[in-house]
């Protein structure tokens, strides 16, 4: 008998172990800040990137569109870009400014007022 309450103590105890560890992540959880766009965010959010690739496809042609959108977009290295395009990554570099000054410029013609890649 006494076998018996001891490991009904135990369990008990390892029970309420877990209960006080989840209700502390609880507490934790509920202490984290709320990070999901409200849908006005998400609306914005959805334009600017609908104006940028529309300043990208008028003012790039489609080999720079490309890598354009692998670099800044997709964060591709430029050294990777530049064996692929077989060049160097110095020239590389200078396409991608020229290119990235063109869809600068087209943006503030177009009212644009944002942060701009």
């Amino acid at each position: 008998m006494a076998k018996v309450v001891r490991n009904f103590q135990r369990r008990y105890q390892s029970r309420t172990k877990h209960e006080v560890l989840l209700d502390e992540g609880k507490e934790e959880l509920l202490q984290l800040p709320d990070t999901a766009p409200t849908p006005e965010a998400a609306l914005e959010r959805k334009c600017t990137e609908s104006l940028l690739y529309k300043a990208i496809e008028e003012n790039l042609d489609d080999s720079l569109q490309a890598i354009f959108l692998a670099h800044f977009v997709e964060h591709v290295p430029l050294k990777e870009l530049a064996s692929l395009a077989g060049t160097t990554p110095d020239a590389l570099c200078h396409r991608l400014q020229r290119a990235r000054l063109r869809v600068r410029a087209w943006l503030e013609r177009h009212g644009w007022d944002g942060e701009i890649p």
